[in-house]
């Protein structure tokens, strides 16, 4: 588990979004209206995954895991 991963909703139709950030145990809970949503996740150090065409209706419990694979290091260069 990956805490602190920033997870972020995307309503394919009305392109609304609703971001939340994952708590310590990498786990997280969004409240979202009845759509089809684009799913992201993003955490420093990792590649970005994604979950498309997510089927949200009003009575559905969804449990979204995702897999997040490292990426390449940063490096920042802060001259003097």
């Amino acid at each position: 588990m990956i805490p602190r991963v920033d997870i972020r909703a995307v309503n394919k139709e009305t392109k609304e979004s609703v971001s939340i950030q994952t708590n310590g145990d990498g786990k997280y809970k969004l409240c979202l209206a009845p759509g089809i949503y684009d799913v992201f996740a993003d955490a420093l150090g990792f590649k970005q995954a994604k979950r498309k065409s997510v089927r949200v209706d009003k009575s559905t419990n969804r449990t979204i895991d995702f897999v997040l694979t490292k990426d390449k290091p940063v490096v920042v260069d802060n001259p003097p």
